[in-house]
């Protein structure tokens, strides 16, 4: 499984929201099969994403089994919100589960380990 561990908004942002995110912390647990590159040197993904990259790796490869989680509370899914995978103004957010906050604004500013 890839989690969100933490996140990083855009300078100058007074508030968090996920528009205002500007880059995802991500973490691979040891068993998940995506990687981040090809061949031999695919890696896990573990490192600080831009926005824009994690949108457009949801946007394009979900339905082909591709699928991000927040690492906190019940663990929802990540999902890219914008109308193609090239949508400037395109986000991710975490899947509605009744809290008024989106789970990914609640991620901290620095990464733990899963």
């Amino acid at each position: 499984m890839i989690y969100a561990t933490a996140v990083k908004f855009k300078n100058g942002t007074s508030y968090r929201t996920p528009e205002a995110i500007d880059s995802i912390y991500l973490d691979s647990t040891s068993d998940e099969t995506w990687k981040f590159g090809k061949g031999k040197d695919a890696k896990p993904f573990r490192g600080w994403y831009d926005k824009h990259d994690v949108y457009r790796w949801l946007f394009l490869y979900m339905n082909e089994g591709l699928l991000m989680k927040v690492v906190t509370g019940e663990n929802p899914d990540i999902k890219p919100i914008g109308k193609d995978e090239n949508d400037l103004d395109g986000y991710v957010r975490s899947e509605k589960n009744g809290t008024v906050v989106d789970n990914l604004e609640m991620l901290p500013d620095s990464p733990s380990s899963l």
